[in-house]
C-alpha cells in the first residue's frame, strides 16, 4: 500500500510542479502585456505633450512677428520633434526589454516546473523499488516467500 502512495504522491506531485509552472507562466505572460500597454500609453503622452510644447511654441513665435518656417524658429521646431521622439522611442524600447525580461522568467518557471515535476516522479518511483535499501524488494514476490516452483513441475 506504501508503494502505491508513494507513486501517486509523486504523480500529484508532478502535477503540482507543472501547474504552478503554467500558472507562472501565464502570469508573466499577463505582466508582459501590462508592461507593453503601459510604455504604449506613455509614448502617446510624450507625443501628446510634444505636440502641445511645439505649438506653445509656435504660437509664441508667431505673437512676437517672428517668421516660423526658417532660420532659429524651424531648428526650435525640429528640435522639440526630434527629442520627443526620441523620447518616446526609449519608452518603447525600455518597455519592450522589461516585457522580454519577463517572458523569459516565465519561460524558466515552466521549464523549472518540469524538472521538478520530474523529481516528484522519480521520488514516488523510488519507493515502488525499495528506495535503494539493501535488502528490499520490488513488486509482491520476495526472497523468503514460502512458494516452491518444485513440485508443480
Amino acid at each position: 500500500m506504501g508503494m502505491v502512495a508513494g507513486i501517486v504522491g509523486g504523480v500529484i506531485g508532478a502535477v503540482g510542479h507543472i501547474r504552478a509552472g503554467n500558472d507562472a507562466k501565464q502570469a508573466a505572460i499577463d505582466q508582459e502585456a501590462a508592461i507593453r500597454s503601459e510604455a504604449r500609453q506613455h509614448a502617446i503622452i510624450i507625443r501628446r505633450s510634444a505636440r502641445e510644447a511645439r505649438g506653445q511654441a509656435r504660437a509664441d513665435l508667431a505673437a512676437s512677428g517672428v517668421v516660423l518656417d526658417e532660420g532659429s524658429p524651424l531648428t526650435v521646431d525640429r528640435t522639440i520633434i526630434y527629442r520627443s521622439e526620441l523620447d518616446a522611442l526609449n519608452v518603447l524600447a525600455s518597455g519592450e526589454a522589461a516585457a522580454r525580461s519577463v517572458h523569459k522568467s516565465g519561460n524558466a518557471a515552466v521549464n523549472a516546473s518540469y524538472f521538478n515535476a520530474a523529481g516528484s516522479i522519480l521520488g514516488g518511483a523510488s519507493s515502488f523499488g525499495g528506495g535503494g535499501k539493501p535488502g528490499t524488494t520490488t513488486g509482491n514476490i520476495s526472497a523468503s516467500s514460502s512458494y516452491s516452483v518444485r513440485g508443480r513441475i
